[in-house]
């Protein structure tokens, strides 16, 4: 009985270390797996020479696909540009078309100088034929006629001339256009209005100038608005005063 008992125990023995003979013998597999999987990520992962060179090439592309889409968009813009050139060559021969030419000019300045000498007699700052008025034109002038009055002023009426007093077309100027002319030769003036103002006469006979007592006086284009010494009317004499 002693030796059976002794016997029995032995199987177990075997059973428990045969169990730990195979996990050691595992071990080494995983961890041989585990480094392949590890070599093998590492192969597959770019180093700094592959990974510059893939960014070369992904700029390469970009260049490539740059040039074609400016190759496909050539046509269209030069398409755009000639659109642009279009409308702006419209603007300007609109811009041409509305701009008045010069017998535009002369007529719409014939046609205010008309109306403001009317406009003088109603307002009684002229008497019948005492007064007259002019506009610059280019190098020379458009003057109210001789003996003009409201009643006879028209468009058609006013003569032009230069500012040496050759009438160019018909008609016959103001005996004031010397006045008129040595104004323009001497100043920038665009138009100018003679009128018999009964308060303007009654200061030039007392050899008073209109003193400068409203802001408006400086339009004349200073403080006051001189006096000058009685001369002839129509004279040189005038003229240069």
């Amino acid at each position: 009985m002693n030796a059976k008992t002794q016997d029995k125990p032995a199987p177990a023995k075997a059973a428990t270390l045969e169990p730990r003979l195979l996990a050691n013998e595992t071990m080494p597999r995983t961890a041989q797996v585990r480094e392949g999987r590890r070599s093998r990520a590492a192969a597959t992962e770019p180093g700094p020479q592959a990974e510059e060179a893939a960014l070369r090439a992904e700029r390469v592309r970009e260049g490539k696909r740059s040039r074609a889409a400016a190759t496909e968009l050539a046509p269209q813009a030069e398409e755009g540009a000639l659109r642009a050139v279009q409308v702006r060559e419209g603007r300007r021969s609109r811009a041409a078309a509305t701009e008045p030419g010069p017998q535009a000019e002369e007529g719409a300045l014939r046609e205010e100088l008309a109306r403001q000498y009317r406009e003088l007699d109603a307002r009684g700052l002229n008497e019948l034929a005492s007064g007259n008025v002019s506009a610059r034109l280019g190098d020379g002038m458009l003057i109210s006629p001789a003996g003009a009055t409201a009643g006879s002023i028209s468009p058609e009426a006013v003569v032009r001339m230069t500012l040496d007093g050759a009438v160019q077309g018909e008609g016959q100027p103001s005996s004031e256009w010397r006045m008129h002319a040595g104004i323009y030769k001497r100043t920038r003036a665009k138009a100018v209005v003679h009128t018999h103002s009964d308060h303007c006469v009654a200061l030039a006979c007392q050899g008073r100038g209109l003193p400068g007592f409203h802001y408006l006086v400086g339009s004349f284009g200073g403080s006051d608005v001189p006096w000058v010494p009685y001369s002839t009317f129509g004279s040189e004499e005038l003229a240069a005063d």
